[in-house]
């Protein structure tokens, strides 16, 4: 081959090869800005009650960007609503072992273990979130944590998350809500019943107003059952005092 044709032969190399990583980035840039779309439609449909549709768009999004902790984490959250516990558990331990620091990841693997009454992983879970100082709502996690003692009747620890979570956000409700019933099983009715009305103050369906919030946990009660039914009836028994 002639010097001249060599060199030809070489640059048509070298700009096919730069060709093929160009479209090879492009290719992955188009593939990351799918992802992002069917994750955005996901949260979307989720936001709007749409879960199966969610879960198929993210379900897209998961296939295009299988490492993307926030749709792992919203995959977790449509099993644990599906009541696939085993999946959701998956999920949310995935997105974990991609960002170790992931507090809503933790909080929700908590939730979990909570509802499926697995006590010390909940609570271990839930502490690990709150522990993550850029935690943006810790008063979540804290909460949950409230609840898991008031599950167990550690009502003093109880009583001591529900505390934090409120220095942390004075206007979240359930706090309120886990205080009452905590202060209602020490026999404490008066504690109870202020914690109520600081709760029905802040819940915009009921605007402070007991007999609606009554009418309302009366029709609640009609469809609960477990813990729900329980609390519900404890906070009946506190609005009527």
């Amino acid at each position: 081959m002639h010097t001249n044709s060599l060199l030809r032969h070489i640059i048509t190399v070298v700009l096919f090869s730069a060709t093929l990583l160009l479209l090879c980035h492009c290719g992955g840039r188009s593939a990351q800005k799918e992802a992002d779309f069917y994750y955005k439609l996901g949260a979307s449909y989720m936001r709007e009650g749409e879960l199966q549709k969610a879960f198929v768009q993210l379900q897209k999004a998961k296939e295009l960007d299988p490492a993307n902790k926030e749709t792992l984490n919203l995959l977790g959250l449509l099993y644990f609503q599906f009541e696939d516990y085993d999946n959701a558990i998956k999920h949310f331990k995935r997105a974990i072992s991609i960002d170790r620091n992931f507090s809503d990841a933790r909080n929700n693997l908590g939730t979990v273990y909570a509802t499926q009454k697995r006590w010390d992983e909940a609570i271990k879970e839930f502490k690990r979130a709150i522990d993550n100082p850029l935690y943006q709502t810790p008063e979540v996690a804290l909460t949950n944590l409230g609840f898991v003692y008031y599950r167990i009747k550690k009502y003093d620890e109880a009583i001591d998350a529900f505390n934090k979570a409120l220095k942390r956000n004075p206007d979240f409700i359930r706090a309120y809500l886990g205080l009452s019933l905590c202060y209602n099983k020490k026999s404490r009715y008066g504690e109870a019943a202020s914690y109520m009305e600081e709760a029905l103050k802040r819940e915009p369906e009921y605007k402070g107003d007991r007999l609606k919030a009554i009418k309302g946990m009366e029709e609640r009660l009609l469809k609960a059952q477990g813990d729900e039914a329980e609390d519900l009836k404890d906070y009946l028994e506190i609005l009527r005092y």
